[in-house]
């Protein structure tokens, strides 16, 4: 990948994994949670770190629509949907 990836283990806002990519520096956070529910355990954190890679893997998709002026929450909620599909997929 083109990108330095640095891992955190703490927690998480809403979730149990997150990512944030700065696009132009060609870095990324991603951070797992320290708290996981029984549901979450169950699934184990390679389903989380799964996810967050693919946000990696489409994120300049989504940056550069972002820089095409078009509405931030279409591209976030369809950005979110094709990470979910190819989640699917990868399984």
């Amino acid at each position: 990948m083109q990108y330095r990836i640095d891992f955190f283990h703490e927690p998480v806002k809403d979730g149990y994994a997150q990512i944030i990519v700065y696009e132009l520096s060609k870095t990324a956070r991603v951070s797992l949670s320290k708290d996981l529910g029984k549901n979450e355990v169950d699934a184990g954190p390679e389903s989380h770190a799964r996810h967050e890679v693919l946000h990696l893997l489409t994120n300049r998709l989504r940056w550069l629509g972002c820089c095409r002026y078009i509405g931030d929450d279409d591209l976030s909620e369809e950005w979110e949907a094709v990470v979910v599909r190819l989640d699917k997929v990868l399984k």
